[in-house]
């Protein structure tokens, strides 16, 4: 997967950043077809924002945003929230799908 990360009008930590680097990829567990994720980190007065956008294969992009004190609150945020948004995605897909075929029983 391939991540782009820029900052806004801000100075992040590199420990911050090194964790979105190694939790980002992460995700494709809830989605496989994740093909490549955008990381804005910016802040406004005292309130530092994280906003991501996946690319996933023959779907429209997923996008999230995440606020908190310091980044890396709002980093947490943003994964918890890109987390749920493939989870349910995930789980419509495989709804649409139907029940698989029943396995005939051996006696």
């Amino acid at each position: 997967m391939q991540i782009n990360i820029a900052q806004r009008r801000c100075e992040v930590p590199p420990a911050v950043l090194e964790r979105a680097e190694a939790e980002l990829p992460r995700l494709i567990r809830f989605e496989p077809r994740l093909g490549k994720a955008e990381l804005v980190f910016s802040e406004e007065r005292h309130v530092r924002f994280a906003e991501g956008i996946l690319s996933v294969d023959g779907f429209e992009p997923v996008v999230a945003k995440g606020q908190g004190a310091d980044f890396r609150a709002a980093l947490d945020a943003l994964i918890a929230r890109l987390a749920k948004i493939l989870r349910r995605h995930r789980e419509r897909i495989i709804a649409h799908r139907g029940p698989s075929e029943p396995q005939p029983e051996s006696e």
